[in-house]
Formats: structure tokens, sequence, C-alpha cells
């Protein structure tokens, strides 16, 4: 499943943590925005990972599930590309 994660968070060294946390599941696309492809097990298991480092009480981390379409409502204005979410098969 292809996701977006976005955050905003207070403290430098929280936020230097989930960024090196994300840099491990997916790509940066802005400074904290991060795109991937994942199961649902590897976002529970992330979300549980960085609810454990952020602060809820002034941070803010947000994952969106995007569907099978998404690269049809993607917008861009830069030198960017569209993340290609990529099933694989083995047999």
């Amino acid at each position: 499943m292809f996701v977006i994660i976005a955050y905003d968070i207070v403290k430098d060294k929280t936020r230097y943590r989930v960024a090196k946390l994300l840099e491990g599941y997916g790509d940066r696309v802005q400074d904290s925005v991060f795109e991937s492809v994942m199961t649902k097990e590897k976002i529970d298991e992330l979300m549980d990972r960085i609810g454990r480092l952020v602060d809820p009480e002034q941070d803010s981390v947000r994952l969106y599930r995007m569907d099978k379409d998404y690269r049809d409502r993607v917008t861009m204005i830069g030198d960017q590309k569209i993340f290609e979410d990529l099933e694989v098969y083995i047999v």
C-alpha cells in the first residue's frame, strides 16, 4: 500500500530521530514528508515505533493511506518522481 507520512515535531532531537526512522521505511520528498510502499503490518510497526518517540501533547504525525489510483490525483511542480507502487510476487 502506498502511504504518505507527514510530521510536525517540536524538539530537534526527536525530529531527527523520527526522520532517521522514516528513512528506513521510505523516501523523503519534503523536509517533513515521506512516501513509502508498505504492508499493513509494516505500517503498524512504524506507527508503534514513532509513538514511542514523539510527545502527543506537542507533536503531530500523520500517515495517509492512498488507494491504487493515487497517481491520477497527484499534481506536482518541480523535478520529482511519483513513487511507484510495485507489487512483487514470489512463486
